[in-house]
């Protein structure tokens, strides 16, 4: 399902709810947090951004990639960009406010109503400083309070930015927008989506750390410089499998390769007088990008439609000697630096015989 817009119906700001099916529903704002976006894959990307460097685009691009019903003219819902390891990341602005305010009716039984955060949360001294606490008397008695990680409520209390964002949310949905002010913040989580090519298309988010780019207000007194919402020992480990290569750097194109690299390194991936042809470029940008990010294949092979045909090809590289001696000239491309020419015994694996080309004998005239 897709949130299309929010209005003002009968004094109360419901959101605009579009199936797949393409039926409309209606829902009351302070129960968004309902709304689960359409899984158009389980891809995991880990990412660590800030936030106020992101762009804001429509959401055009998100609906067509991840195969939602096209809501047509008037849809509201902005979109962020963020750009990480070369690779474009497009991230509703739902998906942004369920990570920073936490996914259940606490805050968003409140963000659609005139009320400010202090409704809501309360300063408390303890011995090494403040912290905070939920006020339970600000919350509706129909709400199931699942209190959120002591960590984030202290970040949204006593930030200046974070405060700007919970109160941008109904600012924006009064103008029938849904988006806020992006926090001054450097977070690290996960995003779980659907890679094409090298736009990663993002369904849902899961933060586990916050870094404040700012000072706290001069009333809270001293305040840590990070704030740690759940612990990432062996989740984000998956993540990155032991074939990465932490010593490729990005081109011009990112991870992939530019046409000025491609036609320099070309030969030594068809070094049998046999032409390399744009389906090999394209597998090698995605070996590229698994072997810099540290994504699982079946990941980058959702970029090529066809899941052992990457692993295969890389691994065939791999056995033949002709990865290393690619990976070591594309450095060098990278690095500036200049070509040096094949030593005989060193590089002689690059033209040693492959056994599935049959040679032919020459003809004689």
């Amino acid at each position: 399902m897709w949130l299309h817009s929010i209005e003002r119906k009968n004094g109360r700001l419901e959101g605009k709810v579009i199936d797949n099916d393409g039926s409309v529903d209606w829902v009351e704002a302070s129960s968004l947090w309902r709304v689960k976006m359409r899984e158009s894959g389980k891809t995991q990307l880990r990412l660590t951004t800030n936030l106020d460097d992101w762009e804001v685009s429509d959401s055009a691009e998100y609906l067509a990639l991840s195969g939602t019903y096209y809501c047509g003219p008037g849809d509201s819902h902005e979109i962020y960009v963020a750009h990480h390891l070369g690779l474009r990341v497009l991230i509703p602005a739902l998906v942004v406010t369920k990570a920073l305010f936490t996914p259940n009716a606490i805050f968003f039984n409140h963000l659609y109503r005139p009320a400010s955060l202090d409704q809501v949360v309360a300063p408390v001294m303890h011995a090494t400083g403040l912290s905070c606490v939920l006020i339970q008397l600000g919350l509706s008695r129909r709400v199931r309070v699942t209190p959120p990680k002591p960590a984030l409520l202290q970040w949204m209390y006593f930030f200046p930015s974070a405060r700007g964002a919970f109160a941008s949310i109904r600012t924006n949905a009064l103008r029938k927008a849904i988006g806020l002010e992006l926090p001054k913040l450097l977070a690290d989580g996960v995003l779980t989506g659907s890679l094409h090519g090298r736009v990663f298309v993002a369904s849902s988010m899961c933060l586990h750390h916050l870094k404040p780019k700012e000072q706290a207000f001069s009333w809270a007194g001293k305040q840590p410089v990070e704030f740690t919402l759940r612990s990432t020992e062996g989740a984000l480990e998956r993540l990155n499998p032991i074939l990465k290569n932490t010593n490729l750097i990005g081109g011009p194109n990112g991870w992939g390769l530019a046409d000025t690299e491609w036609s320099q390194l070309k030969h030594i991936i068809r070094p049998y007088h046999i032409e390399a042809s744009n389906d090999d470029r394209m597998i090698i940008d995605a070996i590229l990008i698994k072997l810099a990010t540290g994504m699982g294949w079946h990941n980058v092979n959702e970029m090529l439609g066809n899941a052992p045909k990457v692993s295969s090809f890389y691994q065939r590289l791999r056995h033949s000697g002709r990865w290393e001696e690619f990976e070591a000239s594309l450095l060098r491309l990278r690095r500036g630096e200049e070509q040096t020419s094949l030593v005989p015994g060193q590089d002689a694996v690059l033209f040693a015989h492959n056994p599935r080309i049959r040679l032919r004998p020459r003809k004689r005239t």
